[in-house]
């Protein structure tokens, strides 16, 4: 089985693939890779043949795999009274720009 170079996104030591199961149903899934062949990469393992990969926009895929799995740190914050700026809101600076 072979991959596009394009569809292998890299997490510190870890390759992944997005398999695309069709209806934008998509599940990441880690990839051990053996030699680059041209465009390709050879997948020693974690893929079947027959199995989709996404080959495009794996970028924007991935950031928003990385901010869900940052917003449940986020979850244990109290939330702030009505009216009041969250604490990730930039709060005005008086009297500049008046």
């Amino acid at each position: 089985v072979a991959v596009p170079f394009a569809a292998i996104l890299y997490s510190g030591e870890h390759r992944y693939v997005f398999v695309d199961h069709g209806g934008g149903n998509l599940e990441p899934r880690e990839v051990h890779v053996g030699q680059r062949a041209d465009e390709y990469y050879v997948v020693l393992s974690g893929l079947e043949a027959g199995e989709r990969v996404v080959t495009s926009g794996n970028f924007l895929i991935s950031s928003e795999a990385q901010l869900k799995s940052a917003l449940p740190k986020w979850e244990g914050e109290a939330p702030a009274p009505a009216g009041a700026p969250s604490p990730h809101q930039h709060q005005s600076h008086g009297g500049h720009g008046q």
